[in-house]
Order: structure tokens, then C-alpha cells, then sequence
């Protein structure tokens, strides 16, 4: 049986027999925004805290180590808080008495942008053999205009 839009001429004299719209699609429609609204807007609103470390904490709960600033010059010269090194040779002794310490401190090398790849390696190379396990690599002001 097949059921047409009512037009009002074709109104039957039965109201028991008028056309109803069927509410499926607004129903499906009303739980496709239910679930949305459901699975949406918990997420904005769940927060959790995050606690940062501040100034002068250390992440482990002991004293803050020792930071050492090791530059690698632009002729692949080293300098070791500020002391120019003779060789390599000095340097993995340095690196071998920073590897020693209970608390390691944080070696800082601090590259110029023309030094020669191969000495900064030779610092990688020579810490990981010496087991310094706090390394960080920075690089100059002159890099950022590069």
C-alpha cells in the first residue's frame, strides 16, 4: 500500500485514515546528535594535572649536577669550561673523570656552525666509550641566521 502526501483536496472525509509522516529519519538523526554529543563533549572537558619540575629541582630528588660547557670551535679545536684542550687525547680524559663521578654531570657541547663534522663526532664517539651518559649538543647564535 502505497501512501501520498495529503494534499488538501484529497483530505479524506476519515480522519482516522490522514497521512502521518513516518519519525524514523528524525529519530536516527536525534541519535546520531545524541551519540556526538555524548562521545564530543566529555573530551573537552577532562583534565588532568601535570607537575613540571621548577627552577632549581632536580627531576631525580638529588642535587642538580654539574653542568660543563665543552665547545668544539670552528678549526675543530676543543675548550673545556672555557680552557682550550690540547688534543683529543685530554678530552676523553676529561670525559673518562666525568663518567667516574657518582652523579655524572651534564656535558653541554656547544658547536660553532663551521666546525668540522668529524671533530664533533670524535666527542660523540669519545663519551660513549668513556660512558657519559648526560650529553647535550647546542649550537651558536651565528646558526639561527644561517
Amino acid at each position: 500500500m502505497h501512501s501520498k502526501l495529503a494534499l488538501p483536496s484529497d483530505l479524506p472525509e476519515d480522519p482516522d485514515r490522514l497521512f502521518v509522516m513516518t519519525m524514523a529519519p528524525f529519530l536516527h538523526i536525534a541519535l546520531i546528535l545524541i551519540v556526538a554529543l555524548v562521545l564530543l563533549v566529555p573530551s573537552r572537558f577532562q583534565k588532568f594535572g601535570l607537575l613540571m619540575p621548577f627552577q632549581g629541582c632536580s627531576l631525580y630528588g638529588g642535587p642538580e649536577p654539574e653542568v660543563i660547557a665543552l665547545e668544539v670551535d670552528f678549526d675543530g679545536r676543543y675548550m673545556w669550561d672555557g680552557a682550550l684542550l690540547a688534543n683529543r687525547a685530554a678530552l676523553t680524559r676529561r670525559l673518562a673523570g666525568v663518567a667516574a663521578q657518582p652523579i655524572q654531570a651534564e656535558v653541554h657541547v656547544r658547536v660553532n656552525m663551521l666546525a668540522p663534522y668529524g671533530a664533533v663526532t670524535d666527542v660523540m664517539a669519545a663519551a660513549r666509550t668513556e660512558g657519559v651518559t648526560k650529553l647535550a649538543l647546542t649550537s651558536d647564535d651565528q646558526a639561527r641566521d644561517f
